[in-house]
């Protein structure tokens, strides 16, 4: 599956347009990591924790969108954005990804 921000690829011309498809993922945090993330913050330097909890919200939600892609005969989803947001005052974190679906096909060689 070929993911792109960008609305066209170089050396493809498109054959189907499919639509949109979107992921998302809601992650909660852990209460005592949250803990020592907080002590962290005050000395300064990465809360790994809050990292790896964005890459694993980031994959899976990614994961959901090219299966999406995949049930509709997609081999490409352009145009694709990310978005995350925090859940209304919960530990929660939503995390969001979606672009347009389409068959593309390799020109020239």
């Amino acid at each position: 599956m070929l993911i792109a921000t960008t609305d066209a690829v170089p050396g493809y011309t498109v054959l189907d347009c499919h639509g949109l498809v979107e992921g998302c993922t809601v992650r909660t945090r852990n209460v005592v990591r949250d803990v020592h993330m907080q002590l962290k913050s005050y000395v300064g330097g990465e809360l790994e924790h809050y990292t790896d909890l964005q890459t694993q919200a980031r994959l899976e939600a990614v994961t959901r969108m090219t299966d999406k892609a995949k049930q509709l005969g997609a081999n490409a989803i352009l145009g694709v954005k990310y978005a995350s947001t925090n859940m209304g005052g919960t530990p929660a974190v939503e995390y969001v990804v979606y672009g347009t679906a389409f068959t593309l096909k390799k020109v020239g060689k």
